[in-house]
């Protein structure tokens, strides 16, 4: 039997939606399909998989995206699906635990590839603040006023989740001289 939940995650939460995908296939829930905000699982029994996410450099159809995406299933990862460059896959639990970034000078570019993604996010919605607030100002529409609102909270929240991105990115870093 198949289920769809609805629920979200930031963009800086994968690790947190990773281990609640996992935690659905705990209760015998099988990931098969994403979309925005979207999970569709089927029934099944607990423990089979293990699920991991991924922000791929360029979109799922790039060339080098293909490549690597190739490799990773010729290892035995499954790809359950993907939403823009977030990638899902699975690959079956008798096989062990798996990683995609096992090493910190990976995990650390990971990091930062996910920084890089955030970016643009965050300057759109600190423009369009500005804009928001000018049209505001100018004419005294409050509607205006409320999108600024709006794209400002969201600047604000995208700077929040970038900041633990990088928190976490100085420890690997850290981590990483301590073991070299």
């Amino acid at each position: 039997m198949r289920h769809t939940i609805h629920k979200c995650f930031w963009a800086w939460q994968a690790e947190k939606e990773e281990a609640w995908i996992n935690e659905m296939e705990a209760k015998g829930m099988h990931l098969i399909a994403v979309g925005y905000c979207t999970y569709i699982f089927e029934e099944g029994a607990a423990g089979t998989y293990i699920y991991r996410l991924e922000l791929l450099e360029n979109s799922k159809n790039h060339p080098e995206s293909i490549q690597y995406l190739q490799f990773l299933e010729e290892t035995g990862i499954e790809i359950v699906g993907n939403y823009l460059r977030w990638v899902y896959y699975r690959r079956a639990a008798a096989l062990g635990a798996f990683d995609i970034y096992s090493d910190y000078s990976s995990r650390i570019r990971y990091c930062k590839r996910q920084m890089a993604f955030m970016l643009p996010l965050i300057m759109v919605n600190f423009s369009a603040a500005l804009l928001n607030f000018s049209i505001f100002f100018a004419w005294y529409s409050s509607l205006n006023l409320v999108c600024a609102g709006i794209s400002l909270a969201l600047t604000l929240a995208l700077l929040a989740g970038t900041r633990g991105i990088y928190k976490q990115l100085k420890a690997l870093r850290k981590q990483r001289v301590i073991t070299e």
